[in-house]
């Protein structure tokens, strides 16, 4: 398969209406408004292209921090296989040294505290998929998949899952495979830290202006 690298030119608005039409969907069962705020918008877009991209190939999809599942909800739309989804929906785990401390800061204004979210309600945002399976747990010692793994994206934040992830993951991972990591634009830096220091020397990284990182194996 050739290497897929997504096309910066692009603008979503203008592309593929079925991207459209699951943007849409999501906004009015309640799920974040993906057509009008263009920045998010952008983002699922380049997920949802690169999991069409990928649904050819011979491995399950994986999200590391799915959350209310928005992102999984693109990759849920063109995944022919299983999509996994692991989080503990409990938060963020412990930070370290590398992690930004805004994430922790109660001033700071996020979603919800330390990104808790129920789960039940994350498997009603995703009922009108049939191929999800759902892991709650810690990560990384949940992580616990006899898979082959066609696209994996990684949205933790934080360094130690991330680099976990990566790490338990990364030989699943099938030739011409992606791995996907969610940088948030410099904001989640243990996430870019870990991405960093697992790939050195063995894979390039290619930074998009999404703010997420593309790995081809």
């Amino acid at each position: 398969m050739t290497n897929f690298i997504y096309d910066t030119t692009q603008y979503p608005d203008t592309v593929d209406p079925k991207f459209l039409e699951i943007s849409t969907a999501w906004a009015n069962q309640g799920g974040q408004n993906t057509v009008t705020l263009t920045s998010i918008h952008e983002r699922y877009h380049v997920v949802w292209q690169y999991a069409k991209h990928l649904s050819d190939l011979n491995g399950d999809f994986v999200e590391c921090g799915a959350y209310s599942g928005s992102t999984s909800n693109f990759m849920a739309s063109e995944c022919k296989t299983t999509l996994h989804l692991f989080d503990s929906w409990q938060g963020l785990s412990d930070i370290s040294e590398y992690d930004n401390p805004l994430y922790y800061d109660p001033a700071h204004s996020w979603p919800s505290p330390k990104f808790t979210y129920d789960i039940d309600k994350a498997k009603d945002n995703l009922k009108q998929h049939t191929n999800i399976v759902y892991h709650e747990g810690w990560i990384p010692e949940s992580l616990t998949l006899d898979s082959n793994i066609s696209f994996l994206h990684l949205d933790l934040a934080i360094y130690q899952p991330t680099k976990g992830s990566l790490e338990y993951f990364w030989d699943k991972m099938v030739e011409g495979g992606v791995v996907m990591i969610d940088t948030h634009d410099g904001w989640s830096t243990g996430a870019q830290k870990a991405m960093e220091d697992f790939f050195s020397g063995i894979r390039s990284i290619e930074m998009l202006p999404t703010g997420k990182a593309v790995i081809i194996k």
